[in-house]
């Protein structure tokens, strides 16, 4: 079985990212150094080539042939499929797919990465669609005070999104002096 890494410069190619997100938030609670359910520690690239009782879920590009990728494929009711029923949920498509476009692509991993799990609850659902919709906006700071003609400061408008993103809008921002006299506008800076 060839263990190749498609990594350049200690970097690994973008279906890393997206693999290792499945892997931290759906593997990882059930097989670390900590709770080796089967045997199985999926922590370190090495750990996880190694495998457990049932040999290494990965054939480094084929997912067909994917232990990994075939658990996480069978119905919910089997007692092999992964993660089990008393875990959760099924992975969706998109997470299947992203671990199987990552092993397609030689199951590259950075060079000393670690892994560590973590909640799928602080991350939406992978086919969950964006919620555009804005709860909040808030400028910062939220009074100016400019003392000499030398002061200067550059506000900043943040938006926060149902979704509970951030986004930087000062770009977008208008922006006014009330009054003239006192201060002056050069862009975002007053």
């Amino acid at each position: 079985m060839a263990l190749g890494l498609s990594s350049v410069g200690g970097r690994a190619a973008p279906t890393f990212d997206a693999a290792r997100t499945v892997l931290e938030t759906r593997c990882l609670e059930c097989h670390t150094q900590n709770k080796p359910e089967g045997g199985l520690i999926m922590n370190t690239r090495e750990t996880l080539f190694r495998g457990g009782d049932s040999g290494s879920p990965i054939e480094s590009g084929n997912p067909g042939a994917s232990e990994l990728v075939a658990r996480c494929k069978l119905p919910a009711e089997d007692s092999e499929r992964m993660p089990p029923k008393k875990e959760g949920e099924p992975l969706a498509a998109a997470e299947i797919e992203a671990l199987a476009r990552w092993i397609e692509d030689g199951a590259p991993w950075p060079e000393g990465e670690t892994l560590s799990a973590r909640a799928a609850t602080a991350l939406p659902r992978w086919d969950a669609p964006a919620d555009p919709r804005i709860v909040a906006i808030e400028a910062y700071p939220a009074s100016v005070s400019l003392e000499t003609a030398a002061d200067f400061h550059e506000p900043v408008v943040i938006v926060r999104m149902k979704d509970e993103s951030t986004h930087d809008v000062t770009h977008l921002s208008k922006w006014i002096v009330e009054n003239p006299a006192i201060a002056k506008l050069e862009g975002t800076r007053l």
